[in-house]
Order: structure tokens, then sequence, then C-alpha cells
């Protein structure tokens, strides 16, 4: 996919602003790197007890997985509780990166779907609980267990960043996926911020230990953008 072609040029003003208030804005998002890196420490798929193993692992995540009606981690492991050898799987083939992320990311959806109605019908769920997955959660999980390839996605974020600074991209429906069209344009940003050494330095200095590569950094400036910067000079 060609780049915006004043991508950078769009982008500085943000990100100095982004770089301005490193000190202040870093404390209030570093959860995210404490977190994968809290769930690459405890995540085992292989896990006797898979739902016990979920809720360690991401036990960090915090408003990444749950918030007021959004609830996918805690439909993952009552479901995992439930039918921990069908939600093993569905984990084992979306975490399998040899096969294509649109694939995997629709067969999720599907499979996870699938197991869910199947614990309502055995009367082991309430009828009016939804399974709460989507592409948002199904990024948390590929960005936890991949960090250096994968994004953290959430769709008001995204087209609040977008929005605001005026990228020229298509909309990412038109995407085989959603995830895989925002893979591809988060990656073309995160060339961008890779090329501002003053960015990485403050990063480096606050993470040393970054096993996301940059890619939480690149989720970081948009979400800080989309919900914590009041203005910036255009």
């Amino acid at each position: 996919m060609t780049p915006d072609v004043s991508l950078a040029e769009k982008l500085k003003p943000y990100i100095d602003w982004y770089k301005a208030n490193w000190a202040e804005l870093h404390p209030l998002e570093e959860y995210k790197w404490r977190a994968v890196k809290h769930f690459q420490k405890y995540f085992d798929i292989d896990a006797e007890d898979i739902a016990l193993n979920l809720k360690e692992s991401f036990g960090e995540a915090g408003n990444l997985l749950s918030g007021s009606m959004y609830m996918p981690l805690n439909m993952l492991i009552k479901n995992a509780k439930l039918s921990p050898d069908e939600v093993r799987m569905a984990l084992v083939n979306l975490y399998d990166e040899s096969k294509a992320l649109s694939d995997r990311v629709s067969e999720f959806l599907t499979d996870f779907a699938a197991i869910h109605e199947k614990n309502i019908a055995a009367g082991n769920l309430r009828q009016n609980e939804r399974d709460m997955q989507s592409e948002r959660a199904v990024s948390v999980y590929l960005a936890f267990r991949y960090p250096a390839k994968h994004y953290l996605y959430k769709n008001s974020l995204w087209t609040g960043f977008k929005d605001e600074v005026g990228l020229g991209y298509p909309l990412l429906t038109h995407f085989p996926s959603i995830l895989f069209g925002y893979g591809l344009i988060a990656s073309q940003i995160l060339d961008v911020l890779n090329a501002d050494s003053e960015l990485i330095e403050l990063l480096h200095a606050s993470e040393p230990e970054d096993e996301s590569e940059r890619h939480f950094l690149t989720q970081d400036l948009m979400y800080c953008i989309s919900y914590h910067m009041l203005s910036v000079a255009k």
C-alpha cells in the first residue's frame, strides 16, 4: 500500500507535541508495556488449567480488555473454564503466524462464537450473555503474544487519530480485514517514528526493554492524540 505522500509532514507537529509532553503522558500509559511483559512471563498455551493461565497472563491488561459494558477477557476466561480444549485450540489457530491474519481473525471470532453458543445451549451461561469478542479484543490477544508483529487496535482511537491528523487512507473495511489494513497503515506510521531519534531516546529511557519493537509506541502516539491532546498547532 502506498503511504500517504505527506505522512511525515502531517505527523510532525503531533510527534513534537508527544515528545514535549512525554514526561506527563508516558506514566499514564506505561501500563501497556508492563502488561505485555507480564503476559510474556506467564502465558502458557499448554497450561493444564488454561482458564487460570489466561486470567494470570492477561492480569495487567486493564482497560485494554475490560471496561463498562466491555468484558472480552471475562468471557474468554468463562468459556475457557467450560470448554478448555476448544478455547485452547481457537487460540492455537489464532496464534499460528503461518496463516493469513485475515483468516485467523475471522476463524477465531467464528469459532469462539460457536463455543459460546454451545455453552449457552448447555445452560452454563445466561441466554443474554454475549461473547464480547471483536477485532479490538483480538488485537490485544495478538499484540501481547507477538508484540513485535501486531498493533493494539480500537476503532474510536483510530478514527479519532485519522480525522485529527487528516490522513489520506481508505476505510479499514476496504482491506481484507480491519486488523490487516490497520497493521499496514500503523507500520507506515512506525517508519516515521523510527526516523525520530529524539523520540526513540525518550522511549529507550522509559522502556529500555521494549518487547514490542516500538509497535506499542505507535499505538500510544495514536491513543494520546485521540484521548489526551487538547490542541496542537498545525
